[in-house]
C-alpha cells in the first residue's frame, strides 16, 4: 500500500514494485482484494486522497501482475498459531511456502516468521 502514498514509500516498496516488471506476485485470493479496498477506503476517510482518486488507485492495483490463489487454510492456521501471526499473515506465509515463493512484506512480525519458517524474503534475493 506504500505505493499509494508518497510519504510511505521506501526503497523496499520501490524494489517490490520494480520487481513486478519481471515477476508475477502471488497473493491470497479475496484477502488481497479486501485489504487493498479497505486501505484505500480508510485513506479516503482520513483525507489522504479524495473519492475521485479512489478509482485511479484501484486501477493501479488492477493493472499490476498479481495472481490470486486460495491459500492452504489448515497450513495458514498452523503457521499463525506457531508464529503468533494474524490469520491474514498466516495466509500470506502459507501461500509463500506452498508455492515456493519469497515473502515481500514490510511487516516485522511476518518477516520474523518467514525467517523462522525458512521462507526467503524478497529483499534478500
Amino acid at each position: 500500500m506504500a505505493w499509494c502514498f508518497e510519504d510511505e514509500g521506501t526503497d523496499f516498496s520501490d524494489h517490490v514494485l520494480e520487481s513486478l516488471q519481471e515477476r508475477v506476485a502471488v497473493v491470497p485470493d479475496v484477502l488481497w482484494e479486501l485489504e487493498v479496498w479497505n486501505a484505500l477506503l480508510v485513506a479516503v476517510r482520513r483525507g489522504r486522497f479524495d473519492e475521485g482518486e479512489l478509482d485511479e488507485q484501484l486501477g493501479f492495483f488492477d493493472a499490476l501482475p498479481i495472481k490470486t490463489i486460495r491459500p492452504p487454510i489448515p497450513m495458514a492456521r498452523a503457521l499463525a498459531r506457531e508464529h503468533q501471526l494474524s490469520s491474514y499473515d498466516g495466509a500470506y506465509l502459507a501461500l509463500a511456502m506452498d508455492e515456493g515463493l519469497p515473502v515481500a512484506t514490510m511487516d516485522n512480525g511476518l518477516q520474523r516468521a518467514a525467517k523462522e519458517a525458512g521462507v526467503p524474503l524478497l529483499n534478500e534475493q
